[in-house]
């Protein structure tokens, strides 16, 4: 099964550390979610790519796009990644 998120990209990070795909920004998590980042980071995914980016650009909605709405103030990007999962996995606990 494929999970896709949406993360910060800052251009280089492909692993956990900060800007790549698997890190967890939990400064940015606890507010209005069903998480506990002192406790736990979480991932938001989604098995669709195109639910996974709308809920990232939920706050522009009804407004036109740029290129430049994607481009964070510290110059890190929106980034769509895929997530493969083993078949072999029964249980998913996205949180570290």
């Amino acid at each position: 099964m494929d999970l896709f998120r949406v993360f910060d990209w800052h251009g280089s990070s492909i692993g956990s550390a900060q800007g790549g795909p698997l890190f967890v920004a939990r400064r940015l998590q606890g507010s209005g979610r069903h998480d506990a980042p002192d406790k736990y980071g979480a991932w938001y995914c989604s098995r669709d790519a195109v639910a996974a980016v709308a809920e990232s650009i939920k706050f522009l909605r009804g407004q036109s796009l740029r290129d430049r709405d994607f481009v964070r103030a510290d110059d890190t990007r929106k980034t769509l990644v895929s997530l493969r999962l083993d078949r072999a996995v029964s249980l998913v606990d996205l949180d570290d």
